[in-house]
């Protein structure tokens, strides 16, 4: 069966968290402090496996793969989440693990929906758990996730996770738009391995959202000790992410960040955070530009304020585009290189109603990192 996670603050904030595959009366505690309890009274079909320890990924949150629940009869399995509440913003997040669970060593492709709309296609073949999201709105007192045989393999899931958000996040999103989050990077914060999983998260982030650590040979990473405040409400990167950024390595003026989609038709949004970490003295100026896509550019230069977050969006989503890249230029009165502290990649704007996958693997090819000129 499957599991719910509960903990002070979970409770208290109605997280719902779904570790698929664990018998009916089991529990656990995770490291994160909270406790995952079986969740049979979401889901009556399926069939559960345990892994084999020698196909556990390498992350440190082992125990939420090392089950899995199958569905091996009927072409649609639903998890019907009912304790939400309508008109209030959700993260959901879905994670899965093959792990040779059924020992044919062969990777199915089956489709998720949410409700009666496609969500993604599922057919992954890394050597990583796959862990995607979405920001959406409850449009009633329930929520169902649906796992759809498409006559590729049988359906499997290793969790769901559900965190309600604070309304005032992400404006884009209503009862008819949606954002499927591709990744959330807290840059100059050093990897561990390629755990998918490893990063800032909650208690660090009250509402659980995942920020992954990421550097590259080609930046200078650098941090603070001091807080980092926040006073926008629509974006609420935790201060523990603000705290490290990334600048240029050599002698160069920009940093630039690119990725790659087959489908032209998405529509895509970018989040980048900025702070400043060092407290510069009179004779300093750190001013960049930020440009992405067809020289989509905010409308005016950015300054990163002294331990106080600032974010910066595209003026319109970015679309028609088979590549994409952003810029971060420095300007022509300032002395100091640019930084970024944290970026939310690309957003694919989910529109109820419309049949179509905007997360497939196929569609998006991030290049994972900045690269210098």
């Amino acid at each position: 069966m499957c599991v719910v996670r509960e903990g002070r603050y979970d409770t208290e904030h109605r997280f719902i968290s779904i570790n698929c595959g664990m018998a009916e009366d089991s529990t656990y505690i995770d490291i994160i402090n909270t406790t995952y309890h079986s969740d049979a009274k979401y889901i009556e079909t399926g069939v559960n496996y345990n892994l084999s320890k020698a196909f556990l990924p390498d992350t440190i949150f082992q125990q939420l793969y090392s089950n899995v629940r199958s569905f091996p009869s009927g072409s649609r399995n639903c998890y019907n989440l009912s304790e939400i509440t309508k008109g209030t913003k959700y993260l959901l997040r879905v994670h899965l693990w093959y792990g040779n669970y059924d020992g044919r060593n062969s990777i199915p492709q089956f489709d998720i929906y949410v409700g009666v709309n496609r969500w993604m296609i599922i057919n992954d073949r890394s050597s990583v758990p796959f862990v995607r999201e979405i920001i959406l709105m409850a449009k009633r007192n329930y929520m169902s996730v649906c796992l759809v045989n498409t006559g590729l393999g049988t359906p499997f899931i290793s969790a769901l996770e559900l965190r309600p958000l604070n309304n005032s996040m992400y404006k884009v999103v209503n009862e008819t738009h949606s954002l499927t989050r591709w990744d959330q990077y807290d840059l100059g914060r050093p990897r561990y391995n390629n755990d998918v999983n490893a990063g800032i998260r909650y208690p660090d982030d009250p509402y659980d959202l995942l920020w992954r650590p990421f550097d590259d040979i080609n930046w200078s990473p650098f941090n603070t000790s001091s807080t980092v405040t926040n006073p926008n409400v629509e974006f609420q990167p935790p201060s523990k992410v603000m705290m490290t950024a990334v600048r240029p390595t050599a002698e160069s003026d920009a940093l630039y960040y690119d990725w790659t989609v087959d489908d032209l038709s998405l529509q895509l949004q970018v989040y980048m955070h900025f702070a400043e970490l060092e407290q510069l003295n009179t004779s300093q100026n750190r001013e960049f530009t930020v440009c992405c896509g067809n020289n989509l550019c905010y409308n005016s230069t950015i300054r990163p304020q002294y331990l106080v977050t600032t974010t910066v969006e595209p003026p319109q989503p970015l679309t028609g585009q088979s590549r994409y890249l952003c810029t971060f230029k420095q300007a022509s009165k300032s002395n100091l290189p640019p930084i970024v502290n944290a970026v939310e990649e690309p957003f694919f704007f989910w529109i109820e109603g419309r049949n179509s996958c905007f997360s497939c693997k196929s569609h998006f090819h991030p290049v994972l990192g900045f690269v210098m000129e």
